[in-house]
This record gives C-alpha cells, structure tokens and sequence, in this order.
C-alpha cells in the first residue's frame, strides 16, 4: 500500500471514530479524573523512555534492524499477549465496567 493510500485509511479511520458518538461518551469526557490522567501520562512517558533506550540498545548490536522492524515486533508480540490473555479469560482491566459506565 502507497503511503497516501495508508494516509487515506488512517484518516477515515479517525473520522468514522469521531462520528460514532454516545451520550455515554460525552459524559465520561465532562467527568474526567486529571490525577489519573496525569499518572497515566506519567507513566506513557516512562515507559516511552524505557522503549527508546531499548531499542537504541538493540540497533547498535544489530545495525540492520530498522524502526519499521522494531514496531512490527513490538506491536506483534503485543498483541499476541493481549490475544492470550483475552482468550484466557484473564483481561488485565475490567472492560465490561468501563463500557457500561
């Protein structure tokens, strides 16, 4: 896929997800929690952090190794885990609390 073609996609993803709108949806964005989301930014960052020192340290032993490749692993295993854990019963938050809220 071209790169406009994948600009095209992801666009009309983010439209089709700004025009499913709720109720539900604009009153849990009215009744936000500024601690958590600060921890959790907190956290993004640490994280992120972590992620690039990694990944610095895994280009410099393989030198072939390209950002593009990094992602696809990160992103694969990823979900790969979260598959497992789904299948398993074993979902690490309680989404089903959070959807209906």
């Amino acid at each position: 896929m071209s790169l406009v073609g994948q600009c095209e996609l992801l666009s009309s993803e983010i439209l089709i997800f700004f025009i499913q709108t709720s109720s539900k949806t604009i009153s849990k964005l009215t009744h936000t929690n500024a601690p958590l989301g600060y921890s959790l930014c907190f956290l993004n960052l640490a994280f992120d952090g972590f992620t690039n020192a990694t990944q610095d340290s895994n280009y410099i032993q393989v030198p072939k190794t390209s950002a593009r490749n990094i992602m696809l692993g990160m992103n694969l295993w990823g979900t790969i885990y979260n598959m497992i854990l789904c299948s398993a019963g074993q979902v690490p938050w309680d989404m089903k609390q959070f959807n209906s809220a």
